[in-house]
Protein backbone atom coordinates (compact mmCIF):
# COMPACT_ATOMS: atom_id res chain seq x y z
CA UNK A 1 0.00 0.00 0.00
CA UNK A 2 1.17 3.40 -1.30
CA UNK A 3 1.64 6.17 1.87
CA UNK A 4 -0.81 8.60 -0.53
CA UNK A 5 -3.45 5.71 -0.33
CA UNK A 6 -6.38 6.42 2.20
CA UNK A 7 -6.03 3.88 4.76
CA UNK A 8 -9.85 2.80 5.10
CA UNK A 9 -9.32 1.27 8.55
CA UNK A 10 -8.77 4.79 10.31
CA UNK A 11 -11.65 6.17 8.37
CA UNK A 12 -13.76 3.45 9.88
CA UNK A 13 -12.33 3.97 13.40
CA UNK A 14 -12.92 7.76 13.34
CA UNK A 15 -16.13 7.45 11.98
CA UNK A 16 -16.91 4.70 15.06
CA UNK A 17 -15.09 7.45 17.44
CA UNK A 18 -17.31 9.85 16.00
CA UNK A 19 -20.76 8.13 16.50
CA UNK A 20 -19.25 7.16 20.23
CA UNK A 21 -18.60 11.06 20.56
CA UNK A 22 -22.37 12.14 19.52
CA UNK A 23 -23.74 10.01 22.36
CA UNK A 24 -21.60 11.50 25.41
CA UNK A 25 -24.04 13.44 27.23
CA UNK A 26 -23.30 16.87 28.33
CA UNK A 27 -20.74 16.95 31.69
CA UNK A 28 -20.45 12.63 31.21
CA UNK A 29 -17.02 12.04 32.32
CA UNK A 30 -15.49 8.68 29.74
CA UNK A 31 -12.49 6.78 29.92
CA UNK A 32 -10.27 4.95 27.55
CA UNK A 33 -11.36 1.81 28.86
CA UNK A 34 -14.92 2.82 28.20
CA UNK A 35 -14.40 3.91 24.61
CA UNK A 36 -12.78 0.85 24.00
CA UNK A 37 -15.79 -1.24 25.20
CA UNK A 38 -17.73 0.87 23.01
CA UNK A 39 -15.95 1.09 19.77
CA UNK A 40 -13.08 -1.61 19.87
CA UNK A 41 -10.58 0.58 18.86
CA UNK A 42 -7.53 0.56 21.21
CA UNK A 43 -7.22 3.78 23.51
CA UNK A 44 -3.49 3.70 23.11
CA UNK A 45 -1.19 6.58 22.05
CA UNK A 46 -2.82 6.50 18.77
CA UNK A 47 -6.14 5.73 19.79
CA UNK A 48 -6.24 8.70 21.78
CA UNK A 49 -5.06 10.67 19.34
CA UNK A 50 -7.69 9.10 16.93
CA UNK A 51 -10.56 10.31 19.67
CA UNK A 52 -8.71 13.75 19.89
CA UNK A 53 -9.65 14.22 15.73
CA UNK A 54 -12.51 12.55 16.15
CA UNK A 55 -13.74 15.06 18.94
CA UNK A 56 -12.82 18.16 16.83
CA UNK A 57 -14.48 17.08 13.81
CA UNK A 58 -17.30 16.37 15.61
CA UNK A 59 -17.34 19.98 17.22
CA UNK A 60 -17.16 18.86 20.63
CA UNK A 61 -14.76 20.24 23.06
CA UNK A 62 -14.17 17.79 26.65
CA UNK A 63 -11.75 19.05 29.78
CA UNK A 64 -9.45 16.49 29.93
CA UNK A 65 -8.72 14.73 33.43
CA UNK A 66 -5.40 13.79 33.66
CA UNK A 67 -5.08 10.39 34.56
CA UNK A 68 -8.65 9.46 34.25
CA UNK A 69 -10.60 10.21 30.64
CA UNK A 70 -12.43 13.07 29.36
CA UNK A 71 -15.36 15.04 30.94
CA UNK A 72 -17.63 16.58 27.88
CA UNK A 73 -18.22 19.99 27.88
CA UNK A 74 -20.98 21.37 30.09
CA UNK A 75 -22.24 24.86 31.00
CA UNK A 76 -20.65 24.21 34.67
CA UNK A 77 -16.80 23.79 32.46
CA UNK A 78 -16.59 25.76 29.51
CA UNK A 79 -15.40 28.85 30.51
CA UNK A 80 -12.92 25.90 32.51
CA UNK A 81 -12.28 24.63 28.73
CA UNK A 82 -11.71 27.55 27.14
CA UNK A 83 -9.13 29.18 29.73
CA UNK A 84 -7.05 25.99 29.20
CA UNK A 85 -6.81 26.83 25.22
CA UNK A 86 -5.61 31.20 26.31
CA UNK A 87 -3.39 29.59 29.05
CA UNK A 88 -2.00 27.62 26.29
CA UNK A 89 -1.69 30.54 23.79
CA UNK A 90 0.01 32.55 26.01
CA UNK A 91 2.50 29.96 27.03
CA UNK A 92 3.54 29.79 23.37
CA UNK A 93 3.27 33.67 22.72
CA UNK A 94 5.72 34.27 25.72
CA UNK A 95 8.10 31.50 23.89
CA UNK A 96 7.71 33.43 20.75
CA UNK A 97 8.31 36.58 22.59
CA UNK A 98 11.99 35.32 23.79
CA UNK A 99 12.83 34.15 20.87
CA UNK A 100 11.79 37.43 18.85
CA UNK A 101 14.23 39.13 21.96
CA UNK A 102 16.79 36.91 21.36
CA UNK A 103 17.13 36.97 17.76
CA UNK A 104 16.82 40.90 17.95
CA UNK A 105 19.54 41.44 20.51
CA UNK A 106 21.57 39.05 18.73
CA UNK A 107 21.28 39.93 15.20
CA UNK A 108 19.70 42.86 14.75
CA UNK A 109 22.21 45.21 14.24
CA UNK A 110 23.70 43.11 11.29
CA UNK A 111 20.12 43.23 9.54
CA UNK A 112 19.37 44.92 6.05
CA UNK A 113 16.92 47.78 6.58
CA UNK A 114 13.54 45.62 5.38
CA UNK A 115 14.26 43.00 7.83
CA UNK A 116 14.98 44.86 10.82
CA UNK A 117 11.65 46.60 10.16
CA UNK A 118 9.94 43.17 10.04
CA UNK A 119 11.61 42.01 13.11
CA UNK A 120 10.95 45.25 14.79
CA UNK A 121 7.49 44.99 13.32
CA UNK A 122 6.94 41.12 14.82
CA UNK A 123 8.41 41.85 18.68
CA UNK A 124 5.57 44.86 18.61
CA UNK A 125 3.21 42.78 18.08
CA UNK A 126 3.66 39.64 20.16
CA UNK A 127 4.45 42.60 22.83
CA UNK A 128 0.90 44.16 22.46
CA UNK A 129 -0.51 40.49 22.51
CA UNK A 130 1.16 39.19 25.65
CA UNK A 131 0.03 43.09 26.93
CA UNK A 132 -3.46 41.97 25.99
CA UNK A 133 -3.33 38.70 27.05
CA UNK A 134 -2.11 40.17 30.76
CA UNK A 135 -5.42 41.82 31.60
CA UNK A 136 -7.96 38.44 30.56
CA UNK A 137 -9.65 38.63 33.84
CA UNK A 138 -8.38 35.98 36.79
CA UNK A 139 -10.37 32.98 37.18
CA UNK A 140 -12.96 33.45 39.68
Amino acid sequence: MSKFEPNLQRRADLAKLRDYIATVKDGQVITPTEIEAATGIAMDAAGKALFRLAAKRAKREFFTLTGRGWEASSPSNAVDIADRKVERIAGALKVAQRTTENVSTRHLSEMTGADRDRLTRRHALLSTLSAVSMKLPEKT
